[in-house]
C-alpha cells in the first residue's frame, strides 16, 4: 500500500516547484492578451500621399457606407 498522507510534504514540494516559476513568470512578463481580451478593431489603410485625420475619417466613413468596412 502507498502512504500518500505520510509523503504529503513531498507532494507539496513538487507542487511548489511547478507553481512558483509560473507565478514568477506571470509577474515578470504578464499576460499577452490578444484582441479577444483587449477589445477594439485594428484597421489599416494605405495612402499614396500624406493625408490629414479628417481625410482618414472620411475614407473610413465612405468604406463603411459602401459595405467595405472591417466586417
Amino acid at each position: 500500500m502507498i502512504d500518500i498522507v505520510g509523503k504529503k510534504y513531498w507532494y507539496f514540494a513538487i507542487s511548489a516547484i511547478l507553481i512558483i516559476p509560473g507565478i514568477i513568470s506571470l509577474a515578470v512578463w504578464g499576460l499577452n492578451l490578444g484582441i479577444d481580451f483587449t477589445g477594439g478593431t485594428l484597421l489599416e489603410y494605405e495612402f499614396n500621399q500624406k493625408v490629414s485625420r479628417d481625410e482618414v475619417t472620411a475614407t473610413r466613413t465612405n468604406a463603411d457606407s459602401e459595405g467595405q468596412g472591417p466586417f
